[in-house]
């Protein structure tokens, strides 16, 4: 049987059309996956309100994810390698500059973060470092937490703290912490932090270095 000349040609620009609609798919759903995990938080996320931000049915999160917790898990996935390609976190370990400096750069990175309403990925990683998940190991079993180790580079700088010296986990958390609670918390509702999502980049990172810089200093002097 002669099959028809037309019919053959179209056939793999066919296919190569539904791996791409398939792809564009997958990719919205994981965005709006992400930044619904980022609004709520894993255990608050509803699949009906991921379904409903991406404008599809339960059964396409299945086919591309296999449940909601495959969704999550390649969320976490996405805002590990998000969070090692940003130059902030990636650059900073291996950048000749004073400690002090290098913690401006980490803390402008992050106030980039929450003044972006866009950045998802780093709303997710600040709620996983808030409130980890079971699942958190088994999206990035290697460097679970990236960016950490950058910071407890630095706060072992300024302060002169061991790797093993458990007031240095201290330091970090007090230095991070402020940086963490904006990044999750909602800027439309009404409440006193709200006055600092107005604020510039620039203000924003000298009272928050500020703050970091002035407890790890007070450390440094009662090691």
């Amino acid at each position: 049987m002669r099959r028809d000349t037309a019919a053959v040609a179209a056939t793999p620009h066919t296919g190569r059309t539904a791996r791409a609609d398939g792809a564009a798919t997958r990719a919205a759903i994981l965005n709006a996956a992400g930044r619904v995990f980022a609004e709520c938080g894993y255990a608050q996320a509803t699949s009906k309100a991921i379904c409903a931000r991406a404008r599809i049915n339960m059964a396409a999160v299945n086919y591309h994810f296999g449940s909601r917790d495959g969704l999550y898990l390649a969320v976490l996935k996405a805002t590990h390698q998000h969070m090692l390609g940003l130059d902030f976190i990636s650059g900073l370990a291996r950048r000749a500059m004073p400690a002090e400096e290098k913690l401006t750069l980490f803390i402008r990175g992050l106030v980039d973060a929450i003044l972006d309403a866009g950045s998802w990925q780093t709303r997710v990683w600040a709620r996983e470092l808030l409130a980890p998940t079971s699942l958190l190991g088994l999206a990035t079993p290697a460097q679970a937490l990236p960016g950490i180790d950058v910071l407890t580079g630095i706060a072992m700088a300024i302060t002169g703290r061991r790797a093993r010296d458990p007031a240095l986990a201290a330091c970090v958390v007090s230095a991070l912490a402020p940086c963490l609670i904006l990044l999750v918390a909602d800027p439309r509702a009404g409440m006193p932090l709200q006055a600092l999502y107005g604020r510039s980049a620039a203000a924003l990172t000298r009272q928050l270095h500020g703050f970091a810089l002035a407890g790890l200093r007070a450390a440094a002097r009662h090691a």
